[in-house]
């Protein structure tokens, strides 16, 4: 843009007033132009950018809680490290990182989002967990910048394609994917052992292959100790039952989260193996009861449950629970069984989101800091921390020191999001229901299926309508 002090006085020397004027005139639309051309809007931004931050999962307990100490040296290092080489790029650009535990950060920002004044209480980036899909009401309020611009194609291609639509709405992309969870089957080698059942080496089993182990580690003890081959939580928002139906191709929902599938094609004899399992004396396959299922299953002197399936935080527990420090579970990991349409599991993301900023600067750079906080040598230094990774090359790396991080990284090529849609928070309720009802012999599985669908139906319908 050309300076202002072009427009110099010995420009008007020998003019008439009323030139003189108008040309005065003209001048001052020029530079009212030339200043807007200049402004801040347009100009990088300089300042302070804050981000409100917790501990990736796998970092820290499964609680979410940061240890004693100087947080730059914890599990957020990896985050300090990258804000540090984000200033070192943006002279001018403060970055101030604030430390909280997952229960702190998600009720501050509920807390700054609640009121009419949000876009003064958010910070300009927060780091959000178990993220399925865009927090809805941020969409509606507008709360949320789209990132898109910011992540090259080749960073998009070098994401798991489940992360990514973990932060997708229509046709933008919400936050920056930084970390994954996967559902895995936990094992207990002690019980496998104890029964001289082999767990599959290469951590696969076919239905058939796992339908007999669960029942060779269904078994009564000779001082009357009940065993159970299999647990599997059935609750609404626990979604670890799902990815049983899958290597048969069942989803509860059609692809677009429209309509009740569960009762067509393989549907109910999906469901009837899940129904064999529990007959087969395992109470807790289809079980609500989560927080008694895991205690049964990894608690010291009542390790009842050989099998189970948990999300990614189990391992976080299971590895750095006080009760199991001095008596260890020996823990093995495994796939959900495969079948005519394969191998599958239901994996969440979490990442970066970054708030409604008011300039275009200001906007710029706060997209361009969450990149950075995301990018692949961020993940590769939380995934030696223990974080499974968003980015496919990280994985492939294999950063990780704890081999069962590994295990569990290899299951995310075949992981996809929970069930979701427009109805699925009124829909869940009732299937699940139904479900539990078939799974506790309440129902014959038929009218189960059959009454699910006399539910969702209208519910589905409402939503699809619905303007």
């Amino acid at each position: 843009m050309p300076r202002p002090e072009r427009f110099g006085s010995r420009q008007f020397q020998g003019l008439r007033p009323t030139a003189a004027a108008a040309l005065l005139l003209t001048a001052a639309l020029a530079l009212t132009s030339l200043a807007g051309c200049g402004s801040k809007v347009d100009k990088p931004f300089q300042g302070q950018l804050r981000v409100w931050a917790a501990a990736p999962p796998g970092t820290s307990d499964a609680g979410g809680n940061l240890p004693q100490g100087d947080p730059a040296q914890g599990p957020l290092k990896p985050l300090y490290d990258a804000a540090r080489a984000y200033e070192r790029r943006h002279p001018g650009v403060r970055v101030s990182l604030q430390p909280m535990s997952w229960p702190e950060l998600n009720a501050q920002l509920e807390q700054a989002l609640s009121g009419p004044d949000w876009a003064d209480q958010v910070p300009d980036v927060a780091m959000i967990s178990a993220q399925a899909r865009p927090n809805p009401a941020w969409l509606a309020k507008g709360a949320l910048e789209d990132v898109s611009s910011v992540l090259s194609q080749e960073t998009t291609q070098d994401t798991w394609p489940f992360a990514l639509d973990a932060f997708r709405d229509g046709t933008g992309l919400y936050g920056v994917p930084a970390w994954t969870t996967v559902q895995a089957l936990y094992l207990n080698l002690s019980l496998f052992a104890e029964r001289g059942v082999q767990p599959p080496a290469s951590g696969r089993w076919t239905y058939d292959e796992f339908t007999r182990d669960v029942q060779r580690l269904t078994y009564s003890r000779g001082d009357g100790t009940q065993i159970a081959g299999l647990g599997v939580p059935l609750k609404a928002g626990s979604y670890e039952l799902w990815p049983f139906l899958f290597g048969d191709g069942v989803r509860p929902l059609s692809p677009d989260g429209r309509a009740y599938t569960l009762d067509q094609g393989a549907g109910p004899t999906a469901v009837q193996r899940l129904l064999s399992w529990r007959q087969a004396g395992s109470p807790w396959v289809g079980t609500d009861q989560v927080p008694e299922l895991f205690r049964s299953f990894a608690t010291p002197g009542r390790q009842n449950v050989a099998i189970t399936a948990w999300d990614s935080w189990a391992l976080d527990e299971l590895e750095r629970s006080p009760a199991l420090k001095d008596s260890p579970l020996k823990l093995g990991l495994a796939a959900y069984p495969a079948g005519a349409a394969g191998e599958a599991t239901i994996g969440r993301a979490g990442g970066l989101v970054v708030f409604k900023e008011s300039s275009q600067g200001r906007r710029a750079a706060a997209l361009d800091l969450a990149a950075q906080l995301a990018d692949a040598s961020t993940q590769t230094a939380l995934a030696r921390l223990g974080t499974l990774p968003a980015r496919v090359s990280v994985a492939k790396e294999n950063p990780f020191t704890d081999p069962l991080r590994t295990r569990l990284a290899g299951l995310l090529p075949e992981a996809e999001l929970p069930p979701g849609g427009p109805a699925w928070t009124r829909a869940e309720p009732a299937l699940v229901g139904e479900l539990a009802a078939a799974l506790e012999g309440r129902k014959p599985l038929a009218q189960a299926l059959t009454d699910a669908r006399k539910q969702l139906d209208p519910i589905f319908t409402t939503a699809t309508t619905a303007p």
